[in-house]
């Protein structure tokens, strides 16, 4: 029987993209956002509740520029957002992948279709008929094949169940580095902090996969297909809020007077 198609059976490793209008109107959104927060940070109070430096121009300038910067570093945590968007599709056949997998390589080898593995359809394995749980038969049945296929790690990926399934591994890795290319290509601050963060790592993204390849299992490296770095999301996370408390301190400050400038500012309003 022909192999079953890739598709239906792994519906998480098609690539995820966004149209390219899409990251038009989200960039649109995000120099709205700027602008709107720049005038929202140099906007002219009322004379009586601002102090005697309060109007100054090149204040307001500076508050202006400084909450554009801030609305546009935003960029960095909305691509972490989308970045763990992608990788949910991964989470979703993490655990499913390994069974597919075997059940992928059991149609294969089943040449007789008759759902059991003969003597000559095992060799074609490339395992030791010990390995697997036979029957009276000498047969192996489809839920021992899964069983001995969810039980071993395929480090030498010698035998044909461990050539496939790490074909499918590498298949969803490479699907994982497509979406940080794309999110560090639509979300080009992110991308810039995320590159300057790999050379102070030292890590070469286009070397990575090889490397663990040859280095960790390919369940191993599946169990951690869909992991983020968490040090980055909490900086993520804590720059928002920090970017969210700074606008609002922004376009609040001279709003409320305190000191010797606050009250001669009043003063002066009153006289005239």
């Amino acid at each position: 029987s022909s192999p079953l198609p890739l598709a239906p059976l792994y519906p998480a490793l098609s690539p995820v993209s966004l149209s390219t209008g899409a990251m038009m109107v989200y960039f649109l959104l995000l120099m709205v956002a700027a602008f709107v927060a720049m005038a929202w940070a140099s906007r002219e109070m009322p004379r009586k509740r601002v102090s005697r430096h309060g109007d100054d121009h090149t204040c307001r300038l500076f508050k202006a520029l400084l909450a554009f910067f801030l609305v546009v570093t935003l960029d960095i945590p909305f691509a972490r957002l989308r970045y763990h968007w992608e990788l949910s599709r991964l989470s979703r056949i993490k655990a499913t992948l390994p069974g597919l997998a075997a059940e992928e390589t059991f149609v294969q080898l089943d040449k007789n279709n008759d759902h059991l593995l003969n003597e000559t359809e095992i060799s074609q394995l490339n395992v030791k008929t010990s390995e697997l749980d036979t029957d009276e038969d000498g047969k192996v049945a489809r839920t021992e094949f899964q069983k001995w296929a969810s039980s071993i790690e395929c480090e030498e990926k010698s035998d044909a169940y461990c050539v496939l399934f790490c074909d499918r591994v590498k298949e969803a890795a490479e699907n994982r580095q497509t979406s940080l290319k794309n999110t560090r290509f639509y979300h080009p601050i992110a991308g810039l902090m995320s590159e300057l963060f790999d050379a102070g790592r030292s890590l070469d993204q286009a070397t990575k996969l090889t490397k663990l390849f040859n280095e960790k299992s390919c369940k191993r490296i599946l169990r951690s297909i869909d992991r983020t770095n968490r040090l980055v999301d909490y900086i993520a996370l804590t720059w928002a809020i920090g970017v969210g408390l700074a606008l609002f301190g922004l376009g609040r400050s001279g709003s409320v007077n305190t000191g010797v400038a606050g009250i001669a500012g009043q003063k002066e309003a009153k006289n005239e």
